[in-house]
């Protein structure tokens, strides 16, 4: 969305075959390896490849064999779907030259405006009562050189993952193996790529 601070109002563009789907009560989120440009998934990851390796003396990421495969490419075999995140985009703007031209086909489209509030409470609840697994977030737009920025990223990945390992052992003979610690990280790191853009994409 390009803001830090989810507005109380977003705007989402899209064709006017989409806008009939959406006024029947349906807003269809796209797997992230369809969008127009795969590029803003892979930005992310590409970046968490090349820095997590020198991060390992972070929260206990010390065996070199954990931290290869929590930055190892998926294998090319696997379905494009599988695991992936899947995305529908919203901005603050409510009337962006941009967008029109990117979302709207041939200038034929609309801009529907949502309440935020609205969202949350449509499909996030069920989210919370472990029927799917939905965010609503900003996007963040991160250069390839803003290592700060990136090491934030990437350490609150970390504890996000590590947390959720602490309260999963915390039932009664429960251990969480080195493939849940890789699958978990794995999946963090995937979500956040979901909203994180190289900041050319800035306008």
């Amino acid at each position: 969305m390009g803001t830090s601070v989810i507005p109380r109002v977003v705007y989402h563009y899209t064709s006017m075959d989409a806008t009939l789907g959406i006024v029947e009560g349906c807003i269809w989120a796209t797997n992230i390896r369809y969008l127009n440009d795969v590029s803003e998934y892979d930005h992310f990851l590409r970046l968490v490849r090349e820095r997590l390796p020198q991060l390992t003396n972070s929260h206990g990421l010390r065996h070199p064999d954990l931290v290869a495969r929590i930055v190892a490419r998926r294998k090319a075999h696997l379905p494009v779907y599988m695991d992936l995140p899947f995305v529908a985009s919203f901005s603050h703007e409510r009337d962006s030259l941009a967008h029109w031209r990117s979302y709207c086909p041939q200038g034929n489209g609309v801009c529907i405006g949502f309440r935020s509030a609205s969202i949350r409470g449509a499909f996030l609840e069920k989210a919370e009562k472990g029927v799917c697994l939905a965010g609503f977030w900003p996007v963040t737009y991160l250069g390839s050189d803003d290592l700060k920025a990136l090491d934030g990223m990437i350490n609150q990945s970390l504890s996000h993952s590590i947390r959720f390992i602490e309260e999963m052992e915390s039932a009664p003979g429960a251990i969480a193996s080195d493939r849940d610690r890789v699958d978990l990280l794995r999946a963090e790191f995937e979500m956040r790529a979901g909203r994180t853009k190289h900041k050319s994409f800035m306008h």
